[in-house]
Parts: structure tokens; C-alpha cells; sequence
């Protein structure tokens, strides 16, 4: 099991341990994650100093693209026999048969059933650095629906580099009608209009 799931298992643990009347007192784990060398989600949390609330929100808007049964396990941890939950949030999707994480899902394991600890939590998705990089996003919802009852998602480009160490192709469709050419010309041989905008270099120039 990699090294994040098993924190943020200890994280949804100690949770429901309180919840159900295994403990008194919330334990919180610390962030223990060790990472083999050169894994790029390794790379990532290093240099963005992901940690924290950060680090449990990470976690689990990737834990559908690698444990997908793993919140169904969980849950039947503490209730074997099956049940509502509602307080644990959640959805479930037309293809993805586990349980996709959402704001409510966030917002319990970090505050479980104390409000005022909730209210303290909702500036997450204002001020988390993963949301205002794009990293994470929160699923619209029907308009008579709560916001953080929306999906936790991790944008598609972000979860390729952070699991996979790079980004696919993309490939010809109705959506994306281009594709890739290769040329042994150089951008000195573009021939353009004046005035026309030029990426060269990294740099904006105009011709």
C-alpha cells in the first residue's frame, strides 16, 4: 500500500474510532510519507510544502485513481451490516462503483460533527493552495443542492504528472480536431502576417 494511502487511512481511523465509541479522544497521525526516489508525487509535495489539511485533501481526491474500493472497506469497518451515513458524504458515479470523495467527505474527517471545527475548515476551499493552482476542484451541484456536496476531483493533466510522471498525447477528436506534426523547420522558417503573436523561446514576440 503506498505510504500516502496508509496516512490517510490513519486519518479516516482515528475519525471514526471517535465517531463510533472506540476512543475519546481524536488521535492525529502525523504525516509520516515516505516516497521511492524520483516519484513524482513525492517531487510535488516536497516542493509545495504540501502537508497538513492539505496533504488529507490531497490523499483523497487521488484515492479513487488508486484504491477505489478502499472508503466502501472502511465505512463496512464500522458497519458491517450496511447503513446510511450521511455525515461521511460521498457519491457514487455512473461508471466508478466506489465511493468518490466530496467537500463533505473533507469537512468530517477533518471536523467530524463539530460545527464551529467545520466552520474552521471551509476556508480550505478558498485558501488551499492545490485549489487555487488548479490541482483540485469541487464538482458543481444542483441548485438546491449544498456546494460541498460536490465531487473532489483532481484536474486530469495534474493526476497523470502527479501518478504517472507525464502527460498523454492528447489524441484527434470532435472536441480536440488537431494533431501533432513533426517538421525539420526551425520557427525562423514560420512565415506569418505582421503583427502576428509568436510563442518562441518561452517568450511573447510580435512579428
Amino acid at each position: 500500500m503506498e505510504s500516502w494511502i496508509r496516512f490517510l487511512d490513519m486519518v479516516i481511523t482515528a475519525r471514526l474510532d471517535v465517531e463510533f465509541g472506540k476512543k475519546e479522544v481524536l488521535e492525529k497521525p502525523k504525516a509520516t510519507i515516505t516516497f521511492d526516489a524520483n516519484d513524482p508525487l513525492g517531487e510535488f509535495v516536497k516542493k509545495w510544502d504540501i502537508k497538513n489539511q492539505d496533504l488529507v485533501l490531497l490523499s483523497l481526491a487521488l484515492l479513487p485513481h488508486m484504491a477505489p474500493g478502499f472508503l466502501d472497506k472502511k465505512i463496512a469497518d464500522y458497519i458491517p451490516k450496511g447503513g446510511d451515513f450521511p455525515e461521511f458524504g460521498g457519491i457514487r458515479a455512473k461508471n466508478h462503483r466506489g465511493i468518490i470523495p466530496t467537500g463533505e467527505t473533507l469537512l468530517y474527517i477533518l471536523a467530524g460533527n463539530d460545527s464551529l471545527v467545520r466552520k474552521k475548515y471551509l476556508s480550505i476551499f478558498r485558501e488551499s493552495r492545490l485549489f487555487q493552482m488548479g490541482v483540485i476542484c469541487l464538482g458543481t451541484t444542483a441548485s438546491d443542492e449544498p456546494n460541498y456536496s460536490g465531487a473532489l476531483t483532481v484536474d486530469e493533466e495534474y493526476a497523470e504528472k502527479l501518478l504517472l510522471g507525464g502527460v498523454s498525447k492528447p489524441r484527434m477528436s470532435t472536441q480536440f480536431p488537431a494533431q501533432q506534426i513533426e517538421t525539420l523547420l526551425k520557427w525562423e522558417d514560420l512565415v506569418l502576417p505582421d503583427k502576428t503573436p509568436i510563442l518562441s523561446s518561452g517568450r511573447l514576440r510580435i512579428g
